[in-house]
């Protein structure tokens, strides 16, 4: 009876986590975050971010840099990264009071 209940439950883990990392990227999102601090200045740690408050898995390191399409003008940012499931796209302002990102997921069609 134990090694049942044992068995249920790491099922019902195993489930609920799978369940958050199929449906973290499933469809179309965008997250605001105002007066972001100095840790979220680059595109790929906003990207990071984004991804951690929609519940996606910890494993952040596959987002490259190097794909990472940028234009930065005095205190604003434009980013466009195209990720397995779909697209992110990343705008920011430091002139706004208080600064704002705003990050845009497109899922692919």
């Amino acid at each position: 009876m134990k090694s049942l209940i044992t068995l249920v439950l790491l099922l019902g883990m195993f489930q609920s986590s799978f369940a958050n990392e199929a449906t973290c990227e499933d469809a179309n999102y965008v997250l605001t975050i105002y007066d972001f601090d100095l840790s979220l200045q680059t595109c790929k740690s906003l990207i990071e971010e984004a991804r951690r408050q929609k519940g996606c898995d910890g494993n952040v390191d596959r987002i490259s840099t190097l794909n990472i399409s940028e234009l930065q003008n005095f205190s604003s940012r434009a980013c466009i990264y195209n990720d397995e499931a779909g697209t992110y796209q990343v705008m920011t302002s430091t002139m706004a009071e208080p600064p704002t990102a705003v990050i845009m997921f497109s899922v692919w069609d």
